[in-house]
């Protein structure tokens, strides 16, 4: 079992799990927003830009395939932490076999 501070770690290493693909899709846009400029004002020719929009619009599609992936497996592992009130009622219930039991039977 996880302690609270565990799961809080945790909790933060999935943030920028998720964090860098959408970095990277902030990024990727940017860039065809750039190429669709340079489009529309005539610097470059369609067939000039084309392969590169491509390239940008492939790598887009995986990185929002990762990041999809990723929420679902973080949704996947989602944990509560653990409220200590509800801990002390549980440890102070004399129907708790915990309490009742030897340190040998606790132990097992």
């Amino acid at each position: 079992m996880l302690t609270n501070e565990e799961l809080s770690q945790t909790s933060g290493e999935n943030k920028e799990r998720l964090e860098l693909p959408q970095a990277e899709i902030v990024e990727v846009e940017s860039r065809l927003e750039k190429l669709d400029d340079a489009l529309e004002t005539g610097e470059f020719r369609s067939d000039q830009l084309a392969p590169r929009i491509q390239v940008l619009s492939q790598r887009k599609e995986e990185l929002q395939q990762a990041k999809a992936e990723v929420e679902e497996k973080l949704s996947c592992e989602v944990m509560e932490m653990a409220d200590a009130q509800v801990v002390r009622d549980y440890a102070s219930d004399p129907g708790n076999p915990l309490i009742r039991a030897s340190i040998t039977e606790q132990r097992s």
